[in-house]
This record gives C-alpha cells, sequence and structure tokens, in this order.
C-alpha cells in the first residue's frame, strides 16, 4: 500500500472514532490526510472504496496467517476459526467503529 493511501486510511479511520455518530467527509479526510482532494480521487473513488480496500485487506492477511500456522492440512476449519478469533480481537475498535457508523 501506498504512503498516501495509508495516509488517508488512517485519516479516515481516526476521523471516525473522532466522530463516529456522523458521516465523514472527503475534505475532512484530505484535510487529516495532508492530501489535496484530487490526490484522494487519484487512489479512490469514494469513501466506500477506502473502506472496501481496508476490508480486502483484512481478508488477505486473513488468508495469509490462515496459511502460515502449523496445523495439520486436515484441520483448516480450525485454523480459520483462530485466525478470525485472532484478527476480530485486534481489530474490534475498528469494526465496532464501522458497524455504529453512517458510512
Amino acid at each position: 500500500m501506498s504512503k498516501t493511501k495509508k495516509a488517508i486510511q488512517e485519516a479516515y479511520f481516526a476521523l471516525l472514532k473522532e466522530n463516529h455518530h456522523r458521516r465523514i467527509t472527503i475534505s475532512e479526510i484530505t484535510r487529516k490526510a495532508n492530501v489535496d482532494r484530487k490526490t484522494f480521487y487519484l487512489h479512490y473513488a469514494s469513501i466506500d472504496d477506502v473502506i472496501r480496500e481496508f476490508a480486502e485487506s483484512k481478508v488477505d492477511e486473513l488468508i495469509e496467517r490462515v496459511f502460515s500456522l502449523e496445523f495439520p492440512a486436515d484441520q483448516l476449519a480450525v485454523r480459520v476459526f483462530v485466525v478470525f478469533n485472532q484478527m476480530i480481537s485486534e481489530y474490534k475498535d475498528i469494526l465496532r467503529l464501522l458497524s455504529d457508523s453512517d458510512a
């Protein structure tokens, strides 16, 4: 992920944490990320794309982590369950914010 995309995602989640009961605007994100609107639109079409990319990166992380564990091959479901629970614990604050937001 590029430095700019990371800054945009971090800005979005920081704003969501500060203002989780109202809609976040692209202007707020760009100010917080210290990028201009054109730069935002070079990377994302909308705020939904920021959220979607974050979610996709977490699915990729889940898959990577599942297959890095030392489990017998016939216990794939156990591996998925173990990693999924770890990730929910690690990202619970962000998940809670996303579920409570108007995003």
